[in-house]
């Protein structure tokens, strides 16, 4: 699994669809979901950045992610 977490931000192609994501985030001028479908470590790793980004305590996402 570290090599695979690794890997989204060490492999070129997976960088760049991690940045796009994020961008696609920052630039959102409204609400913003996504969702997995068949990605759920890439959406986890996006919801990582993007969650204590937007100001969100590491305590609710991390309770998010036992609901």
């Amino acid at each position: 699994m570290r090599s695979l977490y690794q890997g989204f931000v060490t492999d070129p192609a997976n960088r760049a669809a991690l940045g796009a994501a994020i961008r696609d985030v920052a630039n959102a001028t409204g609400p913003v979901l996504f969702h997995c479908s068949a990605g759920e470590d890439r959406t986890g790793v996006l919801a990582d950045t993007v969650l204590p980004a937007v100001g969100v305590p590491a305590t609710t996402a991390e309770g998010d992610s036992n609901d």
